[in-house]
């Protein structure tokens, strides 16, 4: 397989963008759901309509928490010498998220990659993934529908398993996605 590029999702694949939320949700409200309880991105059965905007706060993005894969993940992607970014597709009236998602990417990533840069610079912000991403192109993922959307257009597309996609088509515990990126880099044509 030859990509073009490799595109990296931040939340949900490298951060835990869910158990902020619902930190934030179970302090104000006195309960204690976690990530288990969200099995889609509406929040619904957890948040009962309410804008999960409203459960951020002004440290939220920067106070992400890397999942345990975060750094082995960019570490294999780094690996492949294809040419690779960070892709977000950022909700309206977040303030400063895009700032929170760089200085999130300088302060948890590993710097010491042989090619040495700044995680932040890969950043790229669209509202729509499919504006960016191309067929040919790889895409590490968590929403069930951006992956539809994705594939669509003839990008490959390794789905994260989280309980927000349960019974997504494709989805990849992060060891299967870490075999793969072992693989893809022993088998990329330099």
């Amino acid at each position: 397989m030859n990509y073009s590029r490799i595109w990296i999702d931040v939340d949900g694949v490298l951060a835990d963008f869910v158990g902020r939320l619902l930190q934030n949700y179970n302090a104000k409200n006195g309960t204690d759901y976690n990530p288990n309880a969200v099995t889609n991105w509406q929040f619904s059965k957890v948040l009962k309509g309410e804008d999960w905007k409203n459960y951020m706060d002004p440290d939220f993005w920067t106070g992400l928490k890397p999942y345990p894969w975060a750094q082995k993940l960019v570490r294999l992607v780094d690996s492949t010498n294809i040419l690779y970014a960070f892709l977000t597709s950022l909700p309206n009236g977040t303030g400063l998220s895009v700032e929170g998602r760089r200085t999130w990417l300088n302060v948890h990533l590993d710097h010491n990659h042989e090619r040495l840069y700044t995680p932040g610079q890969r950043l790229v912000e669209a509202s729509k993934k499919e504006l960016v991403v191309r067929a040919g192109d790889l895409v590490i993922e968590d929403s069930p529908d951006n992956a539809r959307i994705l594939r669509a257009i003839g990008a490959d597309v390794l789905l994260l398993a989280q309980p927000w996609n349960e019974g997504s088509p494709g989805r990849m515990t992060s060891d299967e996605i870490l075999t793969f990126l072992r693989w893809l880099k022993a088998h990329v044509q330099s």
